[in-house]
């Protein structure tokens, strides 16, 4: 007597599948369609090219300075290589909340807003570092995104 094999699903097994594809593509996309979450991230990276190409032209040069400042409409970073500004890139107010403040104990949140027409300038020496012992913190819209580190290096995230 010959027996035979069945192929294929069942109609049960195809269900199951069909609604765990649906929830994980209603979780995935709410986050793939979220443009603020797309806006913070990409200006996270403005910030980090920024701060890394001023720490590329400070190698053996003086006079390097990473500047973070604040009109009445926007925030504008730049690159200062001898005075002469070498990269700006500009946010405006409404698009995000920008933060700066020099770390006084690791772990702690030292952004504090910029006041409208002031500005914040972080020195690199010639071996592309900064002069502060702990670092810079850099906060988009209060979360701490940019660190930089005291041997001048920046990445995302918090100083820890």
């Amino acid at each position: 007597m010959l027996k035979l094999q069945q192929q294929g699903y069942t109609i049960v097994e195809l269900v199951t599948v069909v609604i765990i594809l649906g929830i994980l593509a209603a979780t995935a996309g709410s986050r793939f369609f979220d443009m603020e979450l797309f806006g913070k991230s990409a200006s996270a990276d403005v910030i980090l090219s920024t701060i890394r190409n001023t720490q590329q032209q400070a190698f053996g040069r003086d006079s390097v300075v990473f500047r973070i400042a604040s009109d009445t409409s926007t925030y504008s970073l730049s690159s200062l290589v001898g005075g002469v500004e070498q990269v700006k890139r500009s946010f405006n107010h409404s698009d995000v909340t920008l933060e700066v403040g020099a770390i006084a104990t690791i772990g702690s949140n030292p952004c504090s807003a910029l006041a409208a027409d002031t500005s914040v300038d972080i020195p690199f020496d010639s071996q592309a570092e900064i002069s502060h012992a702990k670092g810079y913190q850099i906060c988009l819209n209060t979360v701490a995104s940019v660190c930089i580190s005291p041997a001048g290096f920046a990445h995302a995230g918090a100083c820890e």
